[in-house]
């Protein structure tokens, strides 16, 4: 599907677009910006709708000071993400698996791997398990696909010298 726009189209649109970022990006003059009254109702102690009166303070956009956001009167310091870091709940991920790829073998038209941990040293084919938390899942040309059994993720163990 080839959709075209033409081109006074175009040019409106990009006016349009010049336009607004000039508008949010005009600094706030020292007055302040009037809201017009009938535009904000507020309550009463009786729960009765009425305009906002004139005695009611101006609306203006607050200019920006690094590191910290005026609320009204008072000033909150904003933490750097940095600091918000330990608050975001991490998405869990496999450990490094620490298998090393020692050689291969075909036997009765299987291929087989041998995989090296430490001193361990596992035979195994695709579809068995290494350890209990990690299943060979299959030996291609350059690496052997292994899972992390409790996340369900693949990890690829690099062949070193494959001929």
């Amino acid at each position: 599907m080839n959709l075209s726009i033409s081109r006074p189209l175009l040019a409106l649109l990009l006016c349009a677009l010049v336009i607004s970022t000039v508008i949010a990006l005009r600094p706030a003059d020292d007055a302040g910006e009037q809201v017009a009254d009938d535009l904000l109702p507020t309550r009463t102690e009786k729960g009765v709708a009425r305009h906002v009166s004139d005695a009611a303070p101006t609306w203006r956009r607050q200019t920006y000071k690094p590191g910290a956001r005026v609320l009204g009167e008072e000033s909150v310091v904003v933490a750097p993400a940095a600091a918000l870091a330990p608050m975001i709940a991490a998405v869990p991920t496999a450990p490094e698996n620490g298998f090393v790829y020692l050689g291969r073998m075909v036997r009765d038209g299987k291929v087989y791997a041998f995989v090296g941990k430490g001193e361990d040293v596992e035979v195994v084919s695709a579809g068995d398990d290494i350890s209990p938390d990690w299943r060979l899942d299959a030996i291609e040309n350059k690496s052997l696909r292994v899972r992390y059994l409790p996340l369900n993720e693949v990890r690829n163990v690099a062949m070193s010298h494959e001929k």
